[in-house]
């Protein structure tokens, strides 16, 4: 399974030179989801989601036997995507009387993780976060644009008599030709299957029929012996 950071907008993905990815353990997990922003009481994380080492401090790693390690209370305070504009957080404050039990997300418990070092470059996400401002106005003055441009279309028109209510229903979707396509699959399949249950009935039928002649035989060739 790849390597991908869970942060908001971090765009940090597979071996990065310089770069490690730590695994939420269950004692980490509400104070690492708080920090990024996320309610622990409500997110259901995987083993497999991470935070790289671009959102810790140089205080938050020490060294053990020549290696960079994580410190046990380390939390990511760097970079969070916290302050993103056009952004709704509908997080919550994490309940006092919710547990910590709440989802075990690793079964490794342990405060020591080695920072191992990789051969690609570091992802510089600052510059691709302007870019996404930039598309996100762009759209918002074309959408300005069009709407105004209807309103100045209609008033310029003469409607002769009232507006009607239209039936058409935008929430049906059966007038789709591929979905219509697919149902027409569909019954296609379960007329075969009624097709052959009927098939496989009248056989039966037919074996019954013809078991109940011959015991009818047995039972006259009795009577007439005796």
């Amino acid at each position: 399974m790849g390597k991908n950071c869970m942060v908001l907008f971090c765009r940090n993905r597979g071996d990065i030179e310089g770069l490690h990815y730590f695994c939420l353990t269950s004692k980490r997990y509400r104070s690492w989801m708080t920090a990024i922003g996320r309610d622990p009481t409500r997110e259901i994380l995987h083993a497999s989601n991470r935070i790289c080492s671009d959102h810790f401090s140089e205080d938050s790693f020490y060294y053990k036997k020549g290696k960079q390690c994580l410190k046990p209370l380390a939390t990511p305070t760097i970079r969070l995507g916290l302050k993103k504009p056009l952004m709704v957080s509908n997080t919550q404050e994490p309940s006092s009387s919710s547990s910590a039990e709440i989802l075990s997300i690793s079964q490794n418990n342990d405060v020591d993780e080695e920072l191992f070092y990789n051969t690609e470059e570091v992802i510089d996400i600052h510059d691709e976060s302007e870019n996404d401002d930039l598309i996100l106005n762009k759209e918002l003055e074309s959408r300005k644009r069009k709407s105004t441009d209807f309103s100045s279309s209609t008033d310029n028109e003469e409607f002769q008599g009232p507006l009607k209510k239209t039936s058409i229903n935008y929430n049906d979707y059966s007038v789709d030709p591929k979905k219509l396509a697919m149902h027409l699959e569909q019954a296609k399949k379960h007329k075969q299957q009624v097709l052959n249950r009927l098939k496989y009935t009248k056989e039966r039928i037919n074996r019954l029929s013809r078991k109940v002649t011959q015991l009818k035989q047995v039972v006259l060739d009795l009577q007439n012996k005796n």
